[in-house]
Formats: C-alpha cells, structure tokens, sequence
C-alpha cells in the first residue's frame, strides 16, 4: 500500500495530472477511525496467476453483467468502500488491486499499463469471472477500463469513468500548463523517491513496525481502523511492495501513451464520464496556479472527447472534488445501476431477437 500522508503533503491535488492523492482524499485529516473498513483487513480471494504470483479480487452481489472496479494511481480496493455494496445490490460487482497495492503481490516487471491490464485479464480467467462485464475506472483507471474495452469489445457491454485520466495526458497537459507540469513532475518524482527511500530502509531493517518512521512510510488515512492499519503496516513492510508501486508511478507517462489509439469507438455502448467540477486549493507558485485555467478546460475537452467514443456517451460535471466516489458517491451508485440496466435491457432484447429468428428457421 502506498503510504498516503505522503501523498496529502507532497501532491495535494495532483488530479490533474495523475490522481495520486485520491486514496488520502478518502477522508478529511480530522476524521476518526471508520469501522466499516474492518472488512478490508482480510482479502476476499487471492487469484493464482500463471507465474505464482497472487492478484486480490473483492467480489459482492450477483447476476450479470459484472462490475469490474479498478481504482486510481496509489489506492486500491478500498477506495470503492462507499459505492460497492450498493452496486452489488443490483448486480455482481468486483474490484482488483494492481500488483503492490492492497492485497496484491509485487512484480518486478515495469507497472505499465501493459502489465497490469494482462495481469486483470488473466485473473478473471482464472477466477472464472465472465463477461459481459461493465467496467468502472477511478482517475488512472480509466487507462486499464479503456485498453480492457479495446481488446475485449464483444464481452464490454458498458463503461463508467470517474474524473478520469486520459490519452496521451501527460504531453496534452504539459503543452497547455507548462509551469504546472513541471510542478507536478516534480511532487511526483518527490514521491518516487520517498517509496524508494522507504523501501531501502526496509531492506536495511532501519525501519520496522516497531521502530520510529520518521519518513512516514507506514501513514494511513486516519478513518483506518486500527486493525486495518496493522495489516497494511504488515503488508507495506515489506521492499518489493514499495518499488512495484514506485514503478506503476514512473510508468504512468508511458502508460498515457499506451493507451492512445486513434481507432477507438464504442458504437452505441453506455458509456458515462463523471467530471469533477470542483478544483482543489494548492500551495504553489502564483506563475504555476495561473495556468489552473488552462488546465480545467484541457480536463473538460478531454472528458469530452472520451464521451464522444460512443454513440450513447455522455459527461457529466458533479460538484465534488476528484475522490467522487468517495464525496458524491451516490451518483456514482446511480451512473453505474443505469447503464446496468441499459446493459440488461440490451441483453434481453438480443435474447428475444436470437429466439425469434431460431423459431422461424424451424417453421
């Protein structure tokens, strides 16, 4: 897990490049410990994959399609705990941890998002997870959302995303706030250090669980309970969890070209994108908040063209910060039961149709 205090204190609001501080987002600094979280102190199933290592999957509800839920940069299945009970209330609903978040194994392969969409695709293989499938991206989740869909068109019935990242994000964002890039370039780097940095004073056993962490490398949102926090210390305690989660932010660039493909379209599949419409505060230069401007309207296009991918696509401006799931989360519960529905409804009619033309060519 990557350590989130860190996170409050170094990117703030780095939405707009990456969404690295939405799993700190989850909840105001004075907040006390949610108890409700208690159930994410114990991984649902950890699925096997070809080369030993385990992906954590957390399924909830049945019936068809499935949810398939990927968080944003540097969080995990937690970040779904506000909307996922209510989704799987209509439907099956699963979220997935990328490889050294949450319950999953570390990887030393480069965490592009290459690696982690083969790695979502072969743990629903193996889970036995089939479609069709709905597909629910947060931020830099939208990335797996969007290369799933294009590899998988005919299992992908449905697609919701959540503020999120886009193609190509990082050179779009640098060429409209070039300052704010360098800003934000910067924090992240900050950050790619101080996991490093965290876990070379593992390696060196400076730091344990019991000792002093001065670097905050055990930081957790404070509505963790104190048997949750326990757990991820265990889990985070060891190297190769912060050098994979390191790696997934490094690649993030490369992964914003990764996904680009100027063929994309989803003919009339529902596909839905919420944009925050609220911009955080930051503590930065006046020269580098001057191009926020720029930027929100970069951000809209953006969202805009990703709608435009379908014929039944639309996006939406919620009056929430980045963490929508978490502040708003009821219009995501309502965004994702409708295009369920819509998705359904298509199944039926599809159903009755293939009925029909079978009983004609028995006449």
């Amino acid at each position: 897990m990557t350590n989130k205090g860190f996170e409050w204190a170094a990117i703030g609001a780095a939405v707009v490049l990456t969404g690295l501080h939405a799993a700190a987002q989850s909840a105001p600094a004075t907040s006390l410990p949610d108890e409700s979280l208690s159930r994410y102190a114990v991984p649902q199933q950890l699925i096997r994959l070809q080369d030993g290592r385990h992906i954590h999957m957390l399924c909830l509800g049945r019936g068809a399609p499935t949810v398939i839920m990927t968080a944003g940069l540097s969080d995990w299945a937690i970040t779904w705990s506000k909307v996922h009970e209510s989704i799987a209330r209509q439907t099956r609903a699963c979220a997935w941890d990328r490889p050294g978040f949450g319950y999953s194994d570390p990887d030393t392969q480069p965490q592009d998002i290459a690696h982690t969409t083969a790695d979502l695709e072969q743990t629903l293989i193996v889970a036995q997870i089939k479609g069709p499938y709905v597909l629910l991206g947060h931020s830099m989740g939208a990335f797996e959302s969007l290369r799933f869909a294009d590899r998988h068109a005919r299992d992908v019935r449905g697609m919701v995303l959540v503020d999120p990242s886009y193609p190509d994000q990082s050179a779009r964002f640098a060429a409209v706030a070039p300052r704010m890039s360098v800003f934000y370039e910067r924090s992240i780097q900050s950050d790619i250090d101080h996991m490093r940095r965290c876990a070379g004073e593992l390696a060196a056993r400076t730091l344990t669980q019991a000792s002093a962490d001065p670097d905050k490398c055990f930081d957790y949102p404070p509505d963790y309970p104190p048997r949750l926090r326990e757990v991820m210390a265990g889990i985070d305690g060891k190297p190769a969890h912060f050098l994979t989660q390191a790696s997934t932010f490094r690649q993030f660039d490369h992964s914003s070209r990764i996904v680009v493909n100027s063929g994309r379209h989803y003919g009339d599949m529902p596909l839905r994108i919420l944009t925050a419409g609220q911009w955080e505060e930051e503590d930065m230069p006046p020269e580098v908040k001057a191009e926020t401007p720029r930027v929100q309207r970069e951000w809209n296009r953006a969202h805009d063209a990703m709608a435009a991918l379908s014929t039944d696509g639309t996006n939406v401006v919620v009056e929430s910060t980045h963490d929508i799931q978490t502040i708003r989360p009821e219009v995501v519960i309502a965004c994702v039961n409708e295009v369920v529905d819509k998705v359904r409804e298509r199944l039926r009619d599809t159903a009755h149709h293939s009925h029909a033309h079978a009983l004609r060519s028995e006449e």
